[in-house]
C-alpha cells in the first residue's frame, strides 16, 4: 500500500506499513563533491519516495574481519537524502520531529 502528502518540497509518494507511513530517499540538497550544499528544484511531479537513497561513499570496515562484511548498499556522493517516518495521514507539520545525523565511525 502507498501513500502521498504534498509538502512544500512536492509531493511524494511512500509505503505504507500498518498505521505508520515511511517516505525514504528524498532529497533536501544537491552538492558537487566537498561542495556546498544547495537548495534543489521543486519536483514538477510526484516524488516515488519508496526506495532507499544511496548511502556516502565508504571505505570498508576494519571491522568486518570480526563481524563479517555488512549488507551493501549503493553509494554515491550524491547522498543528501533523508526518510522521513510518520503516523500515516498526519498533516504536513502537525507533528514534533526527531533527526538522527550519522557520523560514521560508531560516533
Amino acid at each position: 500500500m502507498h501513500d502521498e502528502v504534498l509538502t512544500t518540497s512536492g509531493q511524494w509518494r511512500g509505503r505504507l506499513s500498518g498505521d505508520i507511513a515511511v517516505f525514504r530517499g528524498i532529497r533536501y540538497a544537491q552538492a558537487e563533491r566537498f561542495g556546498p550544499p544547495r537548495p534543489i528544484p521543486l519536483a514538477n511531479s510526484g516524488l516515488d519516495a519508496t526506495g532507499r537513497g544511496p548511502a556516502a561513499p565508504q571505505l570498508p570496515s576494519r571491522l568486518e574481519a570480526v563481524m563479517g562484511a555488512p549488507a551493501r548498499y549503493r553509494q554515491s556522493p550524491d547522498c543528501l537524502r533523508v526518510t522521513v517516518t510518520a503516523p500515516a495521514g498526519a498533516e504536513p507539520g502537525s507533528r514534533p520531529v526527531l533527526v538522527w545525523l550519522h557520523g560514521g565511525a560508531y560516533l
